[in-house]
């Protein structure tokens, strides 16, 4: 039977971790936690749980998530964020896959966000599949910081299969909307400096039509109206995230 490394890149997660762990438990081989300076209880709760932590400064989402699957042992790697569980259903679906010997170079799971303790499946916010399992040396981490995602094959021209796993991966996003608001700010800037690498005049169009798309989408399309206020600020705060990310990346166009 193939092994399975659980990686985590983690910080100040005391209040999540071992919710994360435990939703894991006695499927991985090994379990792998990279810690970025934690202030608070994570890296002893992290090893009370029979996690090996190791600690580096962060430097990005890709680089960081990178670095820490590549010391890791396992022939797969399941890695996720600290606020991040299975649900029963998705861990079945691990289980019986990795009883089958991982008959995939990569595994897909959809991936359910919450709003405080509300799972939200609007908003274009679900099924937001994502592949967060695979065989080690099929893949990297890559995507444009914050929003990194795995890549299948990135240098070869070799097709590798990806299997889709039933069950949720559940997300606990935010405690409340004040966290989204200053998570979309913050993921803003971060996303400016990418968007600072391209051409001003193409940020400048991105600046103008993508938040109100974004939106549209989200908010008519996606089903955010049905979330009341909850998912009207959603979408808001999703939109101002583009804004921010573009027209700030277009001042830095010209640096």
């Amino acid at each position: 039977m193939p092994t399975l490394s659980l990686v985590i890149i983690a910080f100040n997660e005391a209040e999540r971790i071992e919710a994360c762990m435990a939703s894991v438990g006695g499927l991985a081989d090994e379990v792998l936690v990279v810690d970025s300076g934690s202030k608070d209880d994570t890296v002893r709760l992290a090893k009370q749980a029979g996690a090996r932590v190791l600690h580096r400064p962060f430097t990005s989402h890709i680089d960081q998530k990178n670095w820490a699957w590549q010391q890791s042992q396992g022939e797969y790697i399941l890695s996720l964020d600290a606020d991040e569980a299975l649900s029963p259903e998705l861990k079945e679906s691990i289980a019986q896959a990795k009883a089958d010997g991982f008959p995939a170079y990569g595994f897909s799971m959809n991936r359910v966000n919450h709003l405080g303790g509300t799972p939200i499946k609007g908003c274009g916010w679900y099924p937001d599949r994502k592949i967060r399992l695979w065989k080690r040396g099929a893949a990297i981490w890559g995507g444009e910081n914050p929003h990194d995602r795995i890549e299948m094959g990135r240098g070869t021209e070799q097709a590798l299969r990806v299997d889709h796993l039933e069950g949720d991966l559940l997300h606990f996003t935010y405690a409340n909307l004040n966290e989204a608001r200053r998570q979309a700010l913050k993921f803003g800037r971060i996303g400016a400096q990418e968007a600072g690498n391209n051409f001003w005049g193409l940020n400048l169009i991105k600046a103008l039509v993508s938040p109100p798309a974004r939106f549209v989408r989200n908010y008519l399309l996606k089903g955010g109206w049905a979330y009341g206020w909850k998912g009207f600020s959603l979408c808001f705060w999703q939109s101002v995230e583009v804004a921010i990310k573009y027209f700030l990346g277009t001042a830095l166009s010209f640096v």
